[in-house]
């Protein structure tokens, strides 16, 4: 509520039904004068098409689909899904939901676009995808997929920094992901304390692309010093 305040917010989107957010949470928003407009389907994969819709416009033609299951590689795509003003939607690891499918039909993308490893997005989804152009974008984890994120679609030409975010946990990539997106930034995911070429990867390619400007996102417990000793000694050069 103060960050409300803060922004002069008379207005807000309550993202998820019920079950996500409570009614008592926008009664407390109209208490302190703030309207709402809820974006919720019955399921996570038909509010990810609600959204979808908004976020959709002629000029898009490509579809980002990633697991809706497990989080990593939807923070891996989201800034870059934002620099392209296209939707992200969700599967189930062994089929594509009726929502999405049904979604993919309507939009009929130019491209699609199917987010981490075959152990994340089955082959079966793959194949079901409707698209005449479906492009796998994975690696061996959600570290290398992040990496594998970053190498096909680059960084934006006004883009000078990085965001880094534990790659554990999604709060912090989350709402990083939005900062970063407003200047086509991108969000590295970082194992906290374990060694992975991924990152060594990653900052070599920032490093090529003349980017040595960073932001750490979360505190110590997320990132550890030494881990943040680590990056800052790799991409200051």
């Amino acid at each position: 509520m103060r960050e409300l305040s803060r922004l002069s917010a008379n207005h807000v989107l309550v993202i998820g039904g019920n079950n996500a957010i409570p009614e008592a949470i926008t009664e407390q928003l109209k208490a302190e004068g703030i309207s709402s407009t809820r974006i919720a389907g019955d399921n996570r994969y038909e509010t990810a098409t609600k959204i979808a819709n908004i976020v959709g416009s002629e000029k898009t033609k490509e579809a980002f689909i990633v697991s809706g299951e497990k989080f990593p590689d939807a923070l891996s795509i989201s800034s870059f899904a934002s620099r392209f003003g296209a939707p992200v939607l969700f599967t189930k690891s062994d089929f594509l939901p009726a929502e999405t499918k049904d979604f993919l039909n309507d939009f009929d993308p130019d491209k699609a676009y199917v987010i981490g490893g075959e152990s994340i997005i089955g082959k079966r989804v793959y194949s079901q995808i409707p698209s005449s152009n479906t492009e796998r974008i994975g690696g061996e984890d959600r570290f290398d997929t992040n990496f594998k994120v970053l190498l096909r679609f680059g960084v934006a030409e006004n883009s000078e920094e990085v965001y880094f975010a534990t790659g554990l946990k999604f709060p912090d990539a989350l709402t990083g992901g939005a900062a970063a997106s407003l200047s086509g930034h991108s969000i590295i995911l970082v194992h906290p304390t374990r060694e992975n070429n991924a990152l060594e990867k990653s900052i070599l390619y920032l490093n090529n692309q003349g980017i040595n400007q960073y932001r750490i996102l979360g505190g110590p417990a997320a990132i550890n010093q030494t881990k943040a000793w680590d990056i800052d000694q790799m991409l200051v050069q």
